[in-house]
This record gives C-alpha cells, structure tokens and sequence, in this order.
C-alpha cells in the first residue's frame, strides 16, 4: 500500500479511536501525509525489516514501530535508531525537537548527571504532541503532571551517547 494511502487510512482509523503505527521507508512522502504515528526506516526499498536473514533484528524493527503506540499521540515521525546498541533496555535517543527527556530524582524532580538512575521524566514542547491526561482520571492526571513535568513512573538513565535505558517501573 502507497504511503499516502496508509497516512489516509491511519488518519480514519485514529479518528475511530484506535491508535496505528506504520513503518515508512520513503521519509518525504510520510513527512507529507503526516501519519499520527510512523517508524522512518532508513532500508532498501522493498526490505521494510531490513535484511531477510536476520529476524531478530527484524522484530526490533517491529517493536520499534510499536512503542510508537505508547509515546507519541501527535503526528510524529521517529528515525529508527541504527545506531543503537543491541542490547536489553536500549531505549533510544530523545526526539529532542519535540521533547525534553530526564533523568531525575523522583522525590525532587532534579535532574540526575549521566548514567545515574532516576525517574524518566518527559515534557512535551509543542502543544498537543503528547498525552492531555487519563480518561474519566482527573486524580491520576494530577499525580501524573507534576512541575510541568510527565512522571513516567519508570526508572532509567541516559548514557554519554544520549541514549536512554530503561531499568524498572517505579511505581508499580
């Protein structure tokens, strides 16, 4: 299916109230159709996962491109992070054109040095690219945004290279 299709359809389907991820391999046609939410792949046409032979990384390309179904609720376009280690926890890097992401104490909302663990805490810079609260949980919202900050409830760090890693739920 043409990019421009999938952007469509997404839209529609968004519009229903269930959430879509795509994979994209042409990045200006997806800039175009602005889907709500797309895993920019940098791969040979055709090879959307990347190389047949290898599966494993094939399902990181796929879980990937899901993850986008928990963090973004705004067109978003998110590069897949070739560079990324291969390693359990990797998160990614930080889409800083549209967020500010730290690690911070979760007592005090400072933000910790590189490598330590604290709370993930998130901050949208434009409007309406990220959650606006729970549905019908006005409390949970309360507690969740605190110090225009979104409190993850998740424990990581970030690492010399500006990639984060998740460690543990927080909260739970």
């Amino acid at each position: 299916m043409c990019t421009s299709a999938v952007g469509a359809l997404s839209h529609y389907i968004e519009r229903a109230g269930v959430a879509t991820t795509s994979i994209s391999l042409i990045r200006p046609q997806t800039e175009k159709t602005r889907p709500p939410r797309a895993l920019w792949v940098s791969f040979d046409l055709g090879r959307p996962l990347g190389s047949a032979e290898d599966p494993e990384f094939q399902k990181d390309v796929i879980r990937a491109a899901f993850c986008l179904l928990e963090t973004a609720t705004a067109p978003s376009i998110d590069d897949y992070p070739i560079d990324a280690p291969d390693e359990a926890g990797c998160s990614g890097k930080v889409w800083d054109d549209y967020f500010d992401v730290i690690s911070a104490d979760p007592d005090t909302d400072e933000e910790l040095p590189i490598g330590e663990v604290g709370e993930i805490l998130i901050r949208p810079k434009e409007a309406f690219c990220f959650m606006q609260g729970y549905n019908d949980m006005d409390d949970r919202t309360v507690d969740t945004w605190r110090n225009l900050w979104f409190h993850s409830g998740d424990a990581g760090r970030m690492d010399e290279r500006g990639f984060f890693w998740y460690i543990d739920r927080i909260k739970d």
